[in-house]
């Protein structure tokens, strides 16, 4: 494939030495279609107490924020081709279907628009009934595209390899080997970049000769692509996705796997697209979230809801979903490997079988968000028992049904497609009683309010998925980074990122997020909102990049924001790098969706007020989204200054 792959040391030298392609290892996949692993620790030093100054961000060689080329990389890691033939093909299918699609869903959106079950959801929002409730259906559709022009593609990940559990880019390492891109999920292991050696494919599964005996025994499914039989990993689930819905062929690979670079680097990156306008982007992914180009939105492809939500909750029934016997898998490597086993006090149990025993629990305290979503426990009559199951559950497969679920119905950013993606999305939650009109009207509200319609952990997860089918080459295809305040801020985690932004000219904001360390989404009704609503630029960053309009931190400013991040370095107490992620406490979507639940939140480390702590922020800081009709040029903007409305906008296009 040298004809596709250039690198970046000079490619016209004949004394190197061949690519040692790497074995891809099973992975495990979790939310939004991604892989997951542990990726090894690097150790990256970061030096310097974590005050920001200026001094300690002065790296050498820092970008403008003008855009740039690709930069060189200290080894040779593939350059990609900005879009491969394979992805070409895939989108070119998309873009047969979706206009259509899109057409002739806009006549049931408009109905469900004037309904009665819409004018009673908006109801339940007064900070934007009064702007809502006198529009039209057709205007409210017109504002709502409005909006998709400008809302975010984002991608959360890790700040480092200590915080990371997918294989996924993390800052520590991006920056340190210098990525020409922002390499998928598969071409990061196909690099051996995940830091995990390679293992073969268990072999219990490939005994079996015929699909018949293959799809009987646990764990073990026949893949039609090889006539073999290969074990169910969580990859398996990706590959579901990505072949049956998106329309990408299948790998050659054993297990479901990709057998050459080519075929890794053709598959996409995974994105969601903020409708809600969440500060934090998708925070239960990692600290740090990448917000892409403008530039990327026509060769991006639509979908309703999280792909690996969708085939995790049962909506693909080709997927084998016998329970394993997780019991004979002895060690924690050989227990994570298997998709519905989890390594718990030191055993492999599995997480589908597994029922809380509610009684247990001797006091209101103990027992009250005990046992999960599947056998939640509460306090009934005094004393511990299983609450009776919520009337509607989180997602209903009808809204985007197997039978229809593929490539003719994705949609599309650029040109805009996507009024029957607005339209399953609204149908595959029901979570509430008004259905689809209700849902309409909660996710019209938020966007409209943000500032005023806070959200819960459930509706932060309710994103499309905005997939970018092309090579996402770095530093041009990122607009600006957004770090967790909670996690990173006053941390050498926190200095390693603006490190990278001032290395790679990316503008940095800090989000609050829902001000709680260790969140995790809950999936049942009615659960806690956030605000979800609080951005700050980064203005030792900005002043460092320069180039920037409508936005100048004055030396008062600066020195505020330095003081606070000393106090809050102090005041973590000796802790390194950043808080527990919350990704860490998301080590699979398996076991999200076991009976135990997702971990009970822990308070914040030290004792800390985060919100209260954002507070001492200079205020001119203050940032939000962009919207619909603010900012006349959506390439160059990151948002607008909160006290004074002013776009906030690099020089050029990013």
């Amino acid at each position: 494939h040298g004809h596709m792959y250039r690198t970046q040391a000079s490619s016209e030298s004949s004394d190197q030495p061949p690519r040692r392609r790497p074995t891809i290892m099973p992975c495990r996949r979790g939310m939004r279609g991604r892989l997951i692993v542990v990726a090894s620790a690097l150790v990256l030093s970061v030096t310097g107490h974590p005050d920001p100054s200026l001094q300690h961000l002065n790296v050498g060689g820092a970008a403008s924020a003008t855009g740039q080329p690709r930069r060189e990389a200290p080894r040779s890691l593939p350059v990609l081709p900005t879009q491969s033939p394979t992805q070409a093909a895939v989108l070119d299918t998309i873009k047969q279907y979706a206009p259509g699609a899109s057409v002739a869903a806009e006549p049931t959106l408009i109905t469900l628009l004037e309904s009665e079950g819409f004018r009673t959801g908006l109801d339940h929002y007064p900070e934007c009934t009064h702007e809502l409730g006198p529009m039209t259906a057709q205007d409210i559709l017109t504002w709502f595209g409005e909006e998709v022009a400008v809302a975010e593609q984002i991608h959360n990940f890790a700040a480092n390899a200590s915080t990371d559990f997918m294989t996924d880019v993390n800052v520590q390492r991006a920056m340190a080997a210098r990525y020409p891109d922002f390499y998928n999920e598969w071409t990061l292991a196909e690099l051996n970049e995940t830091g995990r050696p390679p293992t073969p494919p268990p072999p219990k599964c490939s005994t079996y000769g015929q699909q018949p005996e293959c799809d009987a025994a646990p764990t073990c499914h026949w893949t039609d692509a090889t006539s073999r039989c290969t074990p169910l990993t969580v990859s398996d689930v990706v590959e579901a996705a990505e072949v049956a819905l998106f329309g990408y062929p299948e790998f050659t690979g054993w297990a479901g796997t990709p057998s050459t670079l080519a075929e890794a680097a053709a598959r996409p990156v995974y994105v969601a697209l903020n409708l809600r306008k969440v500060d934090a982007g998708n925070p239960m992914f990692g600290e740090v979230s990448a917000v892409y180009s403008h530039t990327l939105r026509p060769q991006s492809f639509l979908t309703p809801i999280d792909t690996g939500y969708w085939e995790f909750s049962g909506c693909n029934s080709s997927l084998h979903r016998n329970p394993s016997n997780c019991s004979q898998e002895g060690t924690l490597g050989d227990c994570n490997a298997v998709w519905d086993c989890d390594w718990r006090e030191h055993r492999c149990i599995n997480t589908l079988l597994l029922k809380y025993h509610c009684p247990s629990k001797q006091n209101q305290t103990s027992c009250v968000g005990r046992g999960g979503h599947r056998n939640p426990c509460a306090w009934l009559d005094g004393r511990c028992a299983d609450a009776p199951q919520p009337t509607y559950p989180a997602s209903s497969c009808a809204g985007w049904p197997e039978s229809v679920a593929g490539p003719k119905t994705l949609g599309l950013l650029d040109p805009p497609a996507w009024h029957h993606t607005l339209l399953a999305s609204a149908r595959m939650w029901v979570d509430v009683p008004g259905g689809a009109a209700e849902q309409l009207a909660a996710l019209l509200c938020r966007m409209r309010r943000p500032d005023a319609v806070p959200i819960s952990s459930l509706q932060v997860f309710k994103y499309w998925e905005a997939n970018i089918d092309a090579a996402v080459a770095l530093p041009a295809g990122i607009k600006f980074l957004i770090a967790s305040f909670v996690d990173l801020f006053g941390t050498p985690n926190g200095v390693m990122v603006q490190q990278w932004c001032v290395q790679s000219g990316f503008l940095l904001v800090w989000a609050l997020g829902s001000g709680v360390a260790r969140t995790f989404i809950d999936f049942k009704a009615n659960s806690t909102t956030y605000g979800y609503n609080h951005r700050a630029v980064d203005p030792v960053v900005s002043r460092q990049l320069g180039a920037v309009t409508n936005f100048s931190a004055t030396p008062a400013t600066l020195e505020q924001f330095q003081t606070l991040w000393k106090e809050v370095a102090n005041r973590r107490d000796g802790e390194v790098g950043s808080t527990v992620s919350s990704p860490r406490q998301f080590r699979d979507m398996a076991t999200l969706l076991s009976a135990a639940g997702p971990p009970t939140p822990l308070p914040p480390l030290n004792g800390l007020n985060y919100t209260k702590l954002w507070a001492g922020l200079p205020d001119d800081l203050e940032a939000e989204p962009l919207a619909a009709a603010r900012c006349s040029d959506a390439g160059r903007c990151i948002g607008t200054a909160v006290h004074t409305g002013d776009c906030i906008c690099y020089a050029r296009v990013r």
